[in-house]
């Protein structure tokens, strides 16, 4: 029998170095402000919190068919916890990865206590003056899109903490002390084509943002041979 040719394979290590990242977007959200982007399929968000203790909130949409957003509920029973971090995917309301969590630098991510507005800072605080809310910053930044307050659904927190006893109770403040420190980010890699809206939250009634909201910046990239 003939004497098989040994053909040598690439390493990981050696394929790795092949691939360099091309950044296609960079941006910085000024604190209290909405943000908005397409993303296409495999390229990586990679959301910064700048000065720390700054949360954000987040939401995902099929870019060819918004009606197939971000489920909380789907993506906490498949996560099978209620903070999502590395490792974990973002499904859809039709049951599909739209994102995977590929780095996270913080740990800690809401996913129960929802947008802020200005009717719930008087529900919860009783307080109905404005420095403006995640909602209204979702509904600025989604009305480009078409979209609006009917296409509203519970998001993610990034950066935040909200604190869950055994017994199911949470504080009446909600949101625990800001967990993240300068210099912090998760990195969201877009398993489909996606529009996605960020509102850096502008809160002042309890402590997601520090109660001295900041910038975060936002970096868009993909994966290219070198």
């Amino acid at each position: 029998m003939a004497e098989k040719t040994h053909v040598p394979t690439a390493s990981a290590s050696l394929v790795e170095t092949r691939m360099k990242r091309k950044v296609i977007r960079e941006a910085i959200i000024p604190a209290g402000e909405p943000w908005s982007a397409e993303l296409n399929r495999g390229q990586v968000l990679r959301i910064i919190d700048i000065e720390g203790q700054q949360g954000l909130d987040f939401l995902c949409y099929n870019k060819s068919n918004p009606e197939e957003r971000y489920s909380a509920p789907h993506s906490i029973k498949k996560a099978a916890t209620l903070n999502l971090t590395r490792g974990h995917v973002l499904y859809s309301d039709a049951a599909r990865a739209m994102v995977t969590i590929i780095e996270d630098t913080c740990g800690h991510n809401d996913t129960i206590a929802g947008c802020c507005s200005e009717q719930t800072n008087w529900l919860f605080y009783g307080k109905n003056e404005s420095h403006g809310s995640c909602r209204s910053n979702f509904l600025k930044a989604m009305k480009p899109y078409g979209l609006g307050w009917r296409d509203l659904v519970p998001n993610v927190n990034f950066f935040c903490i909200v604190p869950v006893s055994p017994d199911g109770s949470i504080p009446a403040s909600t949101f625990a002390a800001p967990p993240s420190k300068p210099g912090d980010f998760v990195d969201l890699r877009a398993e489909m084509d996606l529009i996605v809206f960020i509102s850096n939250c502008p809160q002042m009634n309890n402590p997601c943002s520090g109660l001295a909201p900041s910038p975060i910046k936002t970096v868009i990239w993909e994966e290219v041979e070198g």
